[in-house]
This record gives structure tokens, C-alpha cells and sequence, in this order.
């Protein structure tokens, strides 16, 4: 699968785009080949065209913008949206957990925990939040980014707005009420299924990977994801070709069967 040479025009184009590859991120980052949107948009300007471009497709609900590619901006399809709700937020089932046992258990923060009830009862803007954890203070902004960064990293949450209380205001819900249906999907979902259509999809975008890179580019447990990479071999779906990298060590590239 090749991507379009066609640069990206607007929010119609970005939508195609991220449907066509799964997963990208917002913008390039140095040790991460992950394709992005910024280098393939006309005249690329965060404030001008992208960002804009961008909001209309999420509060659409016809993509998700969370930051869970190795602590970067990205944005995904919803087809992809129950795979890596699988893989990041298992232990996190805010369906059937209460926030307080998830603090206890210490599998999110105080403040996180406090904010994901006040959720239940509907969507909250960001003052509302600040609010609500006692982060109002403008020396308060990088605590609360935390919480905000933390709760968007396990899929707990999702922008869908950016209007409310003030102008400009970004505005969240649970994942599991805006996307009901995805939630209940992923929970259906097993490891090896996420795993393969990641991997899959990847090396139909990016042609090849060495090994060693594509085990710190996703949130899999490397142990599961070295015998599905193998069972994959296995059943010829993809090559795997040991070789030497820049610095002469041992490693092994992963192509696509055929490439």
C-alpha cells in the first residue's frame, strides 16, 4: 500500500489519509518512523490549517487524537481506535471499575480518578476540571497537563469539543460514552489480533522495520509480540532477515511478505 503523493488540502483529505494508513502522528519526530501529517500538508501551519483541520474531524467523532504513540501526538482511525484501546487500557476498565479502586490500586492518579467521575455525568471543559482537582493557579498548568496527558495516554478520555464554557476551551468525555460500541468491541478483542493488524498495517505503510525499533514503538508486551512476529513468519505473512545495523551489531528487519 503507497500513500497518495496528493498533499493534503483539508479536513476531507486528512480523514482519507488516516483511514488509509491507521495511526500517524501530528507531526515528525526524530527516532520515531512513524509517517505524519505535517510533512505530507500544503503549506503545513499548526494554527492555520492542521490544528482546524483536525478539530473538524474530531468533534466530527470521524477521528481520535490521543497522545498514545510513545508519549507523542497522533492521531488514529476508528478502526484502530478498539486495538489500541485493547492494548492501553486493560487494566483501566472504567465500564466496570469504580475511579476510587483504580486509585487504590494505583493504576491512575488522585486527580485522575476524581476527574473520571465527575465525567460520568457528562462532558467538562478545562476550567471545570482545573476546578475539580484544585489546579487553578496558573503556576497549577503543568500539574494539571500531567493529569490531562495521563488520562488521554490510557484512552480514558477524548477531546470532543473546543467551545465550551470559554472560547477555545478544549472539552473532554470518557472514551467508553462517546464510543460505546468501540469500547464494548475492543473488550473482545484478544492480544494477537491487536498485535497482528498493528504490525501488519505498519509494513504496508513503511515497507520494513528493524526489530529492536518496532518493540519500543507501540504499548505491547515484547515477549507476546516476538511470538506473534514469529508465528507471523511462520505463516509467511512477513520476512523476517537477520542482519547487522549501523553500528555492526546483531539485529533483524521486518518486511512485509513479498517486499
Amino acid at each position: 500500500m503507497s500513500v497518495q503523493n496528493k498533499l493534503l488540502e483539508n479536513a476531507q483529505d486528512i480523514e482519507k489519509f488516516i483511514e488509509k494508513v491507521g495511526f500517524a502522528l501530528c507531526v515528525g519526530v526524530k527516532d520515531v518512523p512513524l509517517i505524519n501529517i505535517w510533512d505530507h500538508t500544503v503549506n503545513p501551519h499548526w494554527e492555520k490549517t492542521i490544528g482546524p483541520w483536525l478539530d473538524e474531524l474530531i468533534i466530527g467523532r470521524r477521528i481520535v487524537y490521543p497522545l498514545s504513540l510513545r508519549k507523542k501526538a497522533c492521531v488514529m482511525s476508528l478502526k484502530f481506535l478498539p486495538i489500541f484501546y485493547r492494548l492501553i487500557s486493560h487494566e483501566i476498565d472504567l465500564a466496570e471499575s469504580s475511579q476510587d479502586t483504580l486509585y487504590k490500586q494505583g493504576l491512575i492518579s488522585k486527580e485522575a480518578s476524581i476527574i473520571l467521575a465527575a465525567l460520568k455525568e457528562g462532558s467538562l471543559g478545562v476550567t471545570s476540571m482545573r476546578r475539580l482537582v484544585g489546579l487553578t493557579e496558573s503556576t497549577d498548568k503543568r500539574a494539571f497537563e500531567k493529569v490531562i496527558t495521563e488520562l488521554r495516554e490510557a484512552l480514558a478520555i477524548v477531546k470532543v469539543d473546543t467551545t465550551q464554557e470559554r472560547w477555545g476551551e478544549n472539552v473532554y468525555a470518557r472514551t467508553i460514552d462517546v464510543f460505546p460500541e468501540i469500547v464494548h468491541h475492543a473488550k473482545q478483542l484478544t492480544y494477537q489480533e491487536c498485535y497482528e493488524e498493528i504490525v501488519l498495517r505498519y509494513l504496508q505503510i513503511h515497507t520494513a522495520i528493524e526489530q529492536s525499533i518496532l518493540l519500543k514503538m507501540f504499548p505491547w508486551h515484547k515477549s507476546i509480540l516476538q511470538n506473534i512476529l514469529k508465528d507471523l513468519s511462520e505463516q509467511g505473512r512477513i520476512v523476517m532477515m537477520p542482519t547487522l545495523n549501523q553500528k555492526g551489531k546483531p539485529t533483524t528487519i521486518i518486511s512485509k511478505e513479498g517486499e
